[in-house]
């Protein structure tokens, strides 16, 4: 697998940055920034479910307040050590406040890396790109594996699952029913 690229010889901006990070994931996830130019931030984790919808805010510090603002936003999908620059951006955005979006449904479970850039300009970034007007941070994301569920089952007329038991210690024996589809994912082996 690649390495991420990383922004080199970014300083603070004159012109905008990125001044916190909030997605309305579960657990909430606000993360305060600063004006550094590029900032690795992960350590902070976003736990996401592919296919769902996220709302964002990317607050931009704002030194020239009249500058244009461009924000994109990387999200290495299959965890292959690199940001593909259109297969795997999230969100490539002219302004940046409370957009709503939904993750690949692609993405591995796993954790991988996602990028935010914040710049001055209405031209869109590349993920390696380096820049003095704007900011870069990374962030770690979390993706949880999708299950399907059967639907629509009914009660068996020919079969049925009637105990699932393991000789384990302690022991486990757990009785089950004819219903069709039954949800025991809260019974720990």
């Amino acid at each position: 697998s690649e390495v991420y690229c990383e922004p080199t010889s970014m300083t603070a901006s004159t012109a905008v940055f990125i001044d916190y990070v909030k997605f309305n994931t579960t657990p909430a996830f606000n993360v305060p920034s600063g004006n550094v130019g590029y900032e690795d931030n992960t350590a902070h984790v976003i736990e996401m479910t592919p296919s769902e919808a996220y709302t964002l805010n990317i607050g931009a510090g704002n030194p020239t307040v009249a500058a244009a603002k461009r924000l994109d936003i990387w999200i290495d999908y299959n965890q292959d050590g690199d940001f593909d620059p259109v297969n795997e951006l999230y969100l490539g955005f002219g302004t940046n406040n409370n957009t709503s979006k939904v993750v690949s449904a692609n993405a591995l479970p796993g954790t991988t890396k996602m990028r935010v850039a914040l710049k001055a300009t209405n031209v869109a970034s590349q993920p390696c790109d380096t820049f003095t007007d704007g900011e870069v941070e990374d962030y770690t994301v979390k993706f949880s594996p999708v299950y399907c569920e059967p639907t629509a089952m009914t009660a068996s007329t020919a079969v049925f699952i009637d105990y699932v038991k393991f000789n384990t210690t302690p022991a486990f024996d757990f009785p089950s029913g004819n219903v069709g589809y039954e949800d025991n994912t809260a019974q720990v082996i």
